[in-house]
């Protein structure tokens, strides 16, 4: 059985490299808004959103709102790098 402070270190770990991905999603979703990155960079950026609006069919509206954007990219950008961090830490098995 795990040492449960080490085990909530590693959860906490995890949760530091979540809040870093959404951090750096949602800066990349203010530059695209703000037109700052070249329009392939912008393309990509916008991808999960319309991805999502598509899977959800809401209207083509709501793909303008810079506010669903900015979400969607930070919730992409949490459970992307949530995820690399979680293998990240079970792979490493240093105790701290």
């Amino acid at each position: 059985m795990e040492n449960p402070k080490f085990l909530k270190g590693k959860v906490f770990s995890v949760v530091k490299v979540a809040l870093l991905g959404c951090a750096i999603f949602v800066a990349l979703t203010l530059a695209t808004i703000r037109h700052v990155l070249p329009l392939d960079v912008s393309v990509l950026i916008a991808l999960p959103s319309v991805i999502v609006i598509e899977a959800l069919g809401l209207p083509d509206n709501a793909l303008s709102s810079g506010l669903f954007a900015l979400a969607v990219n930070a919730l992409v950008g949490a459970l992307t790098f949530a995820v690399i961090g979680t293998v990240w830490q079970l792979l490493t098995n240093k105790r701290q």
